[in-house]
Parts: C-alpha cells; structure tokens; sequence
C-alpha cells in the first residue's frame, strides 16, 4: 500500500512540474480548454434562468371564446350554461363595456377611448379547465360553435416557451458532446507533444523494467490536472459573464415591469464541471499514451 501511495504521489508531482515548467504553454492551454467549455455552461446558465423564470409564470389551463358581435348577451348566458353543464369547467363571462374600460384603464388609453366611435372588442367567455390536457382537447370542438368568432388558448405561448427551453437543452446536449470530443483530442496532443520530449526517459524506464501504468502514470496526472484547471478557468469566465450580464438582464425585465436576478452556475456544478473536465483530459491522454506503448511493443 506505501508503494502505491508513493508511487501515485511521485506520479502528481512529475505532473505538476511539467505543468509548470511551461508556463505560457500553461496559460495558453488553460485558456482555450476555459473558453470551449465555458461556452455551454455559460448557455446551461442562461436557460436555467429561463427555465426559471418560466416556472414562476402564473399559467392556468384556459380558453377564451370570443364571440360574434351579432350574439346577445341572453346568448352569451346560455351557451355558458352549456358549457359549464359538460362538467369539469369553470366558465366566466366578459362582457365588451366591461373589458373595454379595464383595457382603457390599464394602459391609460382614456385619450384612444374617447377618440374611438365606438367599441370595438366582443364578449368572451373565458374557460378555465382543472385538466391540464382538456384545453388543447377541446380547443376545436368549442371554435366550431356558431357563436364563437374565435378561440384563443391563452396558455400556448407558455407551452412553445417550454418547447423552446428543452431544445436548448438538446442542443446545449450536442454542443457540450462536441467539445468534450475536441478536449478528448486536444489533450491526446498535448501528451503527445510530452511524450516526444521525453521519448528517451521512457524508452530507458521500458528497458529496466518499468510497467506501463508506472510509465503512464504522470502523464494521466499531467492531463488530469490540466483538465481539471480548465474547468475551473470555465468556471470563473462563466460566473464573470454572469456578473456581467446581471445588470443589463435587471434593466429589461423592468422595463416590462417585473424583477430577475440571475442565478449562477451551482458550486456543485462548477465542481462538477472541474471533474469532468479531468475525467476528460485523462482519457485523452490515456489513449494517447497506451498508442504510443504499443507502438513501442511493435518496433
């Protein structure tokens, strides 16, 4: 067990002077591995506040049926009754005069109403159904009333939102699978690039009987360190453009008269960002240290 633990501790410290010992290879490599893996997370970041935000939308399952403007209001009433008798449905009734002067007041329009000869919404009936699903059910079946001029699902928008938000997910997915493809081969280079300079002290480690993990050892320490750093320099590029994002995000949504903060990345997802960006890193390099053994075997 002291061979092995020495073993592994000689491995890390052989890894962390050859980092070291290039210092602007170092900053380099850190810098482009930060910013490849920045750009998703950065992108998880922003749809998880848009998720967020989503979630907190006040959503009910509802239709509104407007009416024809040739329809009573004795036959708006009764065709409420109607529909308030299928059951599982609670039905309220708008009348024109009444929605008209809500939207005059709401968005102080006092000068528009007064300018306009007359009255130009209908009434509605507005259905709120305690099935999730019954809206986008029944959608049709209510439009093909005679009465009805129109049928509007207030939720949809909601709804394609959420569609947006999970392909952002999907392609977040493909995109972060196409960068940890890249960071695979950028680090099988890099080691490639370690094993040359140090082609003839493996070549003499083989010839006094040196095992292929003791060979291959600091060099997976190397590549999982260097992984590792460029999780965390992704990390704080992330958590910076957060930052920077903060205000202008704060100014917009008060112009539409409401409040978001944006959260940033989780610490135990930016831990678990630095993990995966050395797990990584350190199959890179183990490809790309047993290709360069077996090479050795076959010469």
């Amino acid at each position: 067990m002291k061979a092995w633990w020495w073993a592994h501790r000689k491995a890390l410290f052989s890894g962390l002077r050859n980092l070291l010992r290039q210092p602007f290879a170092l900053l380099l490599t850190l810098s482009m591995i930060g910013v490849a893996l920045a750009l998703p997370t950065l992108l998880w970041v922003m749809l998880s506040n848009g998720e967020r935000v989503v979630a907190r939308l006040p959503v009910q399952p509802q239709l509104t049926l407007f009416l024809k403007p040739e329809v009573s209001a004795d036959a708006a009433r009764q065709l409420q009754k109607q529909i308030e008798a299928s059951g599982g449905v609670k039905v309220q009734w708008i009348g024109r005069d009444a929605a008209f002067k809500d939207l005059i007041g709401r968005a102080n329009l006092a000068e528009l109403g007064d300018a306009l000869p007359d009255n130009p919404l209908p009434d509605a009936l507005v259905l709120q159904f305690a099935d999730p699903a019954a809206p986008a059910q029944q959608q049709a079946q209510w439009a093909a009333r005679p009465e009805v001029a129109e049928v509007v699902h207030d939720a949809a928008w909601v709804e394609r939102l959420v569609a947006i938000t999970q392909l952002g997910r999907s392609l977040i997915g493909w995109l972060s699978a196409l960068l940890a493809i890249g960071l695979l081969v950028v680090m099988g280079n890099t080691v490639r690039l370690q094993i040359l300079l140090r082609r003839d002290e493996i070549e003499v480690s083989r010839l006094i009987g040196a095992t292929r993990a003791f060979i291959r050892r600091p060099f997976l320490y190397f590549a999982g360190l260097q992984g590792m750093l460029g999780g965390a320099t992704a990390w704080g590029i992330t958590a910076l453009a957060t930052w920077q994002l903060s205000a202008p995000v704060l100014h917009l949504a008060r112009l539409y008269g409401t409040e978001l903060t944006l959260a940033y990345l989780p610490w135990w997802q930016g831990l678990l960002l630095m993990a995966a960006a050395g797990v990584l890193a350190w199959l890179g390099a183990w490809v790309a240290v047993t290709r360069h053994l077996l090479q050795l075997d076959h010469r």
